[in-house]
Protein backbone atom coordinates (compact mmCIF):
# COMPACT_ATOMS: atom_id res chain seq x y z
CA UNK A 1 0.00 0.00 0.00
CA UNK A 2 3.12 2.66 0.94
CA UNK A 3 4.42 2.03 -2.41
CA UNK A 4 1.18 2.37 -4.11
CA UNK A 5 0.95 6.54 -2.21
CA UNK A 6 4.29 7.17 -3.11
CA UNK A 7 3.59 6.24 -6.99
CA UNK A 8 0.15 8.00 -6.59
CA UNK A 9 1.98 10.63 -5.09
CA UNK A 10 4.58 11.30 -8.60
CA UNK A 11 7.48 9.93 -6.63
CA UNK A 12 9.65 7.46 -8.74
CA UNK A 13 10.66 4.21 -7.35
CA UNK A 14 14.27 5.72 -7.32
CA UNK A 15 13.21 7.90 -5.24
CA UNK A 16 11.94 6.10 -1.99
CA UNK A 17 12.66 2.69 -0.48
CA UNK A 18 10.04 0.70 1.78
CA UNK A 19 11.83 -1.33 4.72
CA UNK A 20 10.42 -3.94 7.46
CA UNK A 21 11.72 -4.09 10.87
CA UNK A 22 11.00 -6.12 13.64
CA UNK A 23 10.85 -3.24 16.82
CA UNK A 24 11.07 -5.30 19.11
CA UNK A 25 14.92 -5.91 18.67
CA UNK A 26 17.64 -4.52 19.93
CA UNK A 27 18.97 -1.61 17.67
CA UNK A 28 22.47 -2.34 18.47
CA UNK A 29 21.65 -5.57 16.71
CA UNK A 30 19.58 -4.29 13.94
CA UNK A 31 22.46 -1.55 13.05
CA UNK A 32 25.86 -3.48 14.18
CA UNK A 33 28.39 -2.54 11.01
CA UNK A 34 27.87 -6.19 9.15
CA UNK A 35 24.13 -6.06 9.30
CA UNK A 36 22.22 -6.03 5.56
CA UNK A 37 19.48 -3.65 7.56
CA UNK A 38 22.58 -0.81 8.58
CA UNK A 39 24.16 -1.05 4.69
CA UNK A 40 20.41 -0.26 3.55
CA UNK A 41 19.62 2.64 5.60
CA UNK A 42 23.02 4.37 5.55
CA UNK A 43 21.72 6.09 2.27
CA UNK A 44 18.04 6.96 4.12
CA UNK A 45 17.60 10.43 4.49
CA UNK A 46 13.71 11.08 5.69
CA UNK A 47 11.96 7.86 7.86
CA UNK A 48 7.60 8.57 7.51
CA UNK A 49 5.68 6.23 9.91
CA UNK A 50 1.88 6.15 9.91
CA UNK A 51 1.16 3.63 12.59
CA UNK A 52 -0.66 2.63 15.64
CA UNK A 53 0.95 4.38 19.19
CA UNK A 54 1.73 0.99 20.59
CA UNK A 55 4.12 -0.02 17.55
CA UNK A 56 5.77 3.37 17.45
CA UNK A 57 6.93 3.47 21.33
CA UNK A 58 7.97 0.48 20.57
CA UNK A 59 10.15 1.92 17.83
CA UNK A 60 11.85 4.62 19.68
CA UNK A 61 14.87 3.21 20.53
CA UNK A 62 15.66 2.51 16.97
CA UNK A 63 14.52 6.28 16.07
CA UNK A 64 17.00 7.88 18.72
CA UNK A 65 19.83 5.58 17.18
CA UNK A 66 18.85 6.87 13.78
CA UNK A 67 18.75 10.91 14.66
CA UNK A 68 21.71 10.91 17.12
CA UNK A 69 24.83 12.27 15.75
CA UNK A 70 27.37 10.16 15.27
CA UNK A 71 30.11 11.97 18.13
CA UNK A 72 26.93 11.52 20.60
CA UNK A 73 26.96 7.55 20.20
CA UNK A 74 30.61 6.84 20.12
CA UNK A 75 31.13 7.20 16.97
CA UNK A 76 28.49 4.07 16.44
CA UNK A 77 26.01 5.82 14.67
CA UNK A 78 26.28 6.01 10.19
CA UNK A 79 23.67 7.57 9.56
CA UNK A 80 22.01 10.05 7.44
CA UNK A 81 18.51 10.22 8.93
CA UNK A 82 17.95 13.85 9.33
CA UNK A 83 13.76 13.75 10.02
CA UNK A 84 11.37 11.31 11.51
CA UNK A 85 7.67 12.36 9.97
CA UNK A 86 4.50 10.25 11.72
CA UNK A 87 1.07 10.68 10.52
CA UNK A 88 -2.16 10.57 12.77
CA UNK A 89 -0.06 9.05 15.72
CA UNK A 90 2.46 10.96 16.89
CA UNK A 91 5.76 10.70 19.66
CA UNK A 92 5.23 12.33 23.13
CA UNK A 93 6.49 15.89 23.21
CA UNK A 94 8.87 14.20 25.84
CA UNK A 95 10.42 11.59 23.16
CA UNK A 96 10.97 14.32 20.18
CA UNK A 97 12.02 17.66 19.41
CA UNK A 98 9.86 18.55 16.61
CA UNK A 99 10.68 20.57 13.64
CA UNK A 100 7.67 21.42 11.78
CA UNK A 101 3.74 20.46 12.42
CA UNK A 102 1.48 20.33 9.77
CA UNK A 103 -2.30 19.91 11.68
CA UNK A 104 -4.24 20.29 8.36
CA UNK A 105 -2.82 16.84 7.13
CA UNK A 106 -2.03 15.32 10.97
CA UNK A 107 1.86 15.64 9.70
CA UNK A 108 4.54 16.51 12.43
CA UNK A 109 8.27 16.04 11.43
CA UNK A 110 10.85 15.54 14.11
CA UNK A 111 14.65 16.40 13.95
CA UNK A 112 15.66 14.07 16.69
CA UNK A 113 14.10 11.41 19.05
CA UNK A 114 15.14 10.73 22.39
CA UNK A 115 14.92 7.97 25.54
CA UNK A 116 12.86 9.01 28.35
CA UNK A 117 12.81 7.02 31.72
CA UNK A 118 9.24 5.97 30.65
CA UNK A 119 10.41 4.36 27.79
CA UNK A 120 13.90 2.99 28.86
Amino acid sequence: MAKQVALDEGLDEDQCSFYEVDATMDPNILLKEDSPLSSLLGSVTVIFLYTYPTLLMKLVPLLVRLTTPEDEEGGTNHNNVRAVATLTYHLPDENAAVQESFPEHEIRVYSRVVVTPSNT
